[in-house]
């Protein structure tokens, strides 16, 4: 068969041998054909010629008798196995424990088809048929599957739409992210044989994939478009295989979305919701959101999502000098991506929800506003606030952000609502004036700020 493809010729001997036909039967079929031959022409058969330089050398298949217990579940005597194998044309050789087929059984090649041969010359029929007696152990993907596809399903009642794409990049595209040669993400794993230009090296960041998929929608004339793909990433490592990583990335992209925010906060808000209900849904409450250096999202609304010490993923709005080699034609399209990294993400444990009854007494409500660094983020104050040691703060949330005219230069403003409550007792307003006084203080000395 090798020299056949080799050569590239077909032949009747080609076809006959490479179907598994005895080599070692050639002289007795030369022989038989002969002997047709004189039969019925007449004639003397003369003497053979046989050119065989490479003699057939039988193979031997190394055969432990203890296996055939271990495989077929019943024990056969040795000398029964001895007598079926020798009925076959097999030859034992007990020293080296191996077993030689014959020449014509060119399908023997391990101890497993030696002991086919035992099982089927023995009888299927004298072998029981028992239940396996083993622990079954549960399978701990099964979880991890399942909150795959509940994942899926909130994405796609949220509108998202799912997309798989190959896991292949270019060089090129990591350069239109800006990423740079100290990010991991630039050690891709090349590919040998590619088949397009822009498929040269398996994919490290999935973004620009969906960046593919939002050109090709729009061009169709798509306006409001949602897409996310779960997929791995591959990284190389020192190691002989790369790091591998499940993410789960996404886009958002709207021609009409001015809602409740102005554009392109709206947007990004809208995907900051998406991403908290995400995790409150799996019982994970413990995230934050912290200010972000990846190259390719705009500075002031780019957010590294943090879990515990962990930052397992990231959310943003595209810089514009990204989105201006998008091939898009629009006028400063407005794009949003995020990315979570599923391996971490679905290992996180869910903290068990504790209910409490609704107090039935009434809240009070107080405003901070104040001047900090346009460096610090409101995610920073709101945490100052529920730290500052008082059980009387239900909750804080920022309802104001500004920078621009009447501001400094370097600074913004930022304002928050902070609610007190009390579960036992009706509370005083200069009781709340005075622990508002000493909260105020609190978050100036903690930020450097000033109150306006």
């Amino acid at each position: 068969r090798a020299a056949s493809r080799k050569l590239g010729l077909k032949t009747e001997s080609s076809y006959r041998f490479e179907r598994g036909a005895d080599i070692l039967i050639v002289v007795d079929a030369l022989k038989a054909a002969a002997g047709l031959v004189i039969e019925l022409c007449g004639g003397n058969a003369c003497q053979i010629t046989d050119i065989y330089p490479i003699k057939h050398k039988p193979i031997e298949i190394g055969f432990d008798r203890l296996n055939v217990k271990r495989l077929l579940g019943i024990e056969i005597a040795d000398n029964e196995i001895d007598r079926i194998l020798t009925s076959l044309g097999f030859v034992i050789n007990p020293i080296n424990r191996t077993v030689s087929p014959p020449s014509y059984r060119g399908d023997m090649e391990l101890p497993a088809d030696i002991i086919e041969e035992i099982a089927r010359i023995y009888g299927y029929d004298r072998i029981p048929s028992v239940m396996p007696k083993t622990e079954v152990s549960i399978n701990k993907s099964g979880s991890s599957f399942t909150d795959r596809f509940k994942i899926m399903d909130y994405l796609r009642q949220a509108g998202f739409t799912e997309v798989i794409n190959y896991s292949f990049m270019s060089a090129e595209t990591l350069s239109r992210l800006n990423i740079s040669k100290g990010d991991e993400r630039v050690r891709a794993v090349s590919i040998k044989n590619p088949l397009r230009k822009d498929h040269t090296m398996m994919r490290t960041i999935i973004i620009p994939s969906l960046i593919n998929n939002l050109v090709f929608n729009l061009n169709r004339g798509s306006d409001d478009i949602n897409i996310y793909e779960i997929s791995k990433t591959f990284i190389k490592t020192d190691d002989i295989l790369p790091k591998e990583q499940l993410l789960l990335s996404g886009l958002s992209f709207s021609n009409n979305s001015q809602v409740l925010w102005s554009e392109p906060a709206g947007l990004f808000y809208r995907l900051k919701g998406l991403i908290q209900g995400l995790f409150e849904g799996f019982g994970l409450w413990d995230y934050k959101f912290k200010p972000t250096d990846q190259p390719f999202l705009f500075k002031g609304q780019a957010l590294d999502i943090i879990y515990g010490a962990d930052n397992i993923g990231y959310m943003g709005m595209l810089s514009p000098d990204v989105v201006t080699n998008i091939d898009i034609k629009l006028k400063n399209p407005m794009i949003a991506v995020f990315s979570i990294n599923l391996d971490s993400f679905l290992n996180l444990e869910a903290k068990r929800l504790k209910y409490v009854p609704i107090s039935k007494y009434p809240v009070i409500n107080r405003d901070i506003a104040m001047l900090v660094d346009y460096s610090i983020s409101a995610g920073v104050i709101e945490e100052l606030i529920r730290k500052f040691p008082d059980k009387l703060i239900a909750d804080a949330e920022v309802f104001d952000s500004y920078a621009g005219k009447n501001i400094p230069k370097g600074k913004k403003n930022l304002a928050f609502h902070v609610i007190y409550k009390s579960n036992e007792r009706t509370l005083i307003e200069t009781e709340v004036d005075e622990l508002h006084n000493r909260l105020v203080e609190y978050v100036i000395s903690g930020t450097g700020g000033s109150l306006r």
